[in-house]
């Protein structure tokens, strides 16, 4: 009786502990891929941020911005659109992982 209640006991932990620890051993296809209206966000913001890097160009040569300016505004913008460009290539990484 008792070594049957030991092997009950056993059961229950290794169950108790896989369901804990689940999340820490999900693969790239458990996470789920966003195919909905963020995507369209996140690409339009990546051309917003491009067309706001072609309009700061033209203000440095317009005069209406300093060097200085340019160089820390550009930097920032040059950031921005490189976050957003790594998002949209993870989801069509991971778009054709899925078909």
């Amino acid at each position: 009786m008792t070594l049957l209640s030991l092997l009950i006991v056993l059961a229950i932990l290794v169950l108790v502990i896989t369901v804990i620890c689940r999340p820490f051993f999900n693969t790239e296809s458990d996470v789920p891929v966003d195919h909905g209206q963020s995507m369209e966000i996140t690409y339009g913001e990546y051309h917003l941020t491009l067309n706001r890097i072609r309009e700061l160009k033209m203000e440095l040569q317009e005069g209406k911005i300093t060097e200085e300016d340019y160089a820390i505004q550009w930097d920032e913008l040059k950031k921005k659109a490189a976050v957003l460009l790594m998002k949209l290539s993870s989801h069509e990484h991971l778009k054709s992982k899925v078909k």
